[in-house]
């Protein structure tokens, strides 16, 4: 949860703007495939009728097609999954969102009408994907009259290749775009979506960044809050420990465990405090410790991470999410976040408590970390 060196603060600014690989790597496959559909189709649509080529052209540019349909849906679902980080909505990045959006429509729109172009041709060819295995065509279109076909066919193959070329040429704005940010306008943009680049700037700027730190326990804090009777109240665990490892250069081998004294928690209420620590809530005497670790965080924008990971209180294990904020200076790195939990989920609160109308489920586990590189 901790960050590196003072030096790499502003190393680190590119870092946390990067994309998370799997997004980067079906991006840049994709262009791939773009370059490859109008190459092979550019081609094969000026080699004369009858050319012993042509086919084999045909054959490679609609495995590729299947392969950018495929894709096209793979993005669509991670697209949808992701969090929209905050600085990709700054205006000018809005703009290239619409711009990327349109794109990542006709990469699927383009493929959908070339496979209902082949399923409407005439001549009834099949889709070899790599000239071995046959892809299934669109049988409702396959299914139409001859004459029918002689009149929907020709229309899908205009409407085809000019979407084709339209997808092309928003590529290709896009890049030119892309460029123009990252060396004319300075912003670096291309180190979102290039991490060699983003990797070369931290060594640029600085040495090896320390991993493993110790938390200073009497500068940190560790919480918890929620509400009885509509009444917030909070509290603090007075006793845990943190081992943290973590390089900015690569969040995602982040490693967390912090292990809690229950019976160190204390909210100030007498009444309260003994209930919390007894049978039917946090049961210290049977579960005196609690557990939570996480491999792997991500960033979500400048200074901002996510964590999921898991924690073990009473007997139940289950999977939670932190989010933090870092903040590194003179080489100190301070961590401070939040993580809410249902305490239903763990069996908290039992008998007479277990009901939500009294106490509300959710709890909002905080802290405030203030931490050192090992030496």
């Amino acid at each position: 949860m901790l960050g590196g060196k003072g030096r790499l603060s502003a190393a680190m600014k590119g870092l946390q703007t990067r994309h998370p690989f799997p997004t980067i790597a079906l991006h840049w496959i994709g262009a791939a495939l773009v370059v490859a559909l109008a190459a092979t189709g550019y081609a094969m649509t000026r080699l004369a009728l009858g050319d012993p080529g042509q086919f084999a052209l045909y054959q490679l540019h609609k495995t590729l097609g299947v392969a950018a349909l495929l894709l096209a849906v793979a993005r669509l679902a991670a697209a949808a999954a992701q969090r929209q980080p905050r600085w990709a909505m700054r205006r000018r990045d809005r703009g290239a969102r619409a711009v990327q959006a349109a794109i990542l429509a006709l990469a699927l729109v383009v493929p959908m009408s070339g496979w209902a172009l082949v399923s409407s041709s005439r001549l009834d060819m099949p889709i070899l994907l790599a000239g071995l295995v046959e892809f299934p065509r669109i049988e409702s279109l396959r299914a139409i009259s001859p004459e029918a076909k002689s009149l929907v066919e020709p229309r899908l193959s205009t409407m085809h290749a000019a979407l084709a070329w339209a997808l092309v040429a928003l590529a290709a704005a896009h890049a030119l775009a892309a460029l123009h940010r990252h060396f004319v306008l300075g912003d670096k943009v291309l180190r979102r979506m290039l991490p060699v680049l983003a990797a070369a700037s931290v060594a640029a700027m600085s040495p090896a960044a320390a991993t493993t730190w110790i938390v200073d326990p009497a500068r940190s804090t560790l919480g918890f809050a929620g509400l009885e009777t509509g009444n917030r109240f909070a509290g603090r665990f007075a006793r845990w420990s943190a081992d943290v490892s973590f390089d900015p250069a690569q969040p995602e081998g982040m490693r967390v465990r912090v292990v809690v004294e229950v019976g160190s928690a204390a909210t100030g209420d007498g009444r309260r405090d003994a209930l919390m620590l007894g049978d039917d809530w946090l049961d210290a005497s049977g579960f005196p410790r609690a557990r939570f670790e996480a491999t792997g965080a991500r960033a979500l924008d400048a200074g901002r991470y996510e964590a999921r990971g898991t924690l073990a209180l009473r007997d139940r294990i289950r999977p939670v999410a932190i989010e933090f904020t870092l903040e590194v200076a003179d080489g100190e790195a301070r961590a401070r976040g939040t993580a809410s939990i249902l305490r239903t989920e763990f069996g908290v609160g039992r008998g007479m408590w277990s009901g939500i109308q009294v106490v509300a489920p959710e709890v909002l586990v905080s802290f405030d970390l203030v931490a050192r590189p090992a030496p």
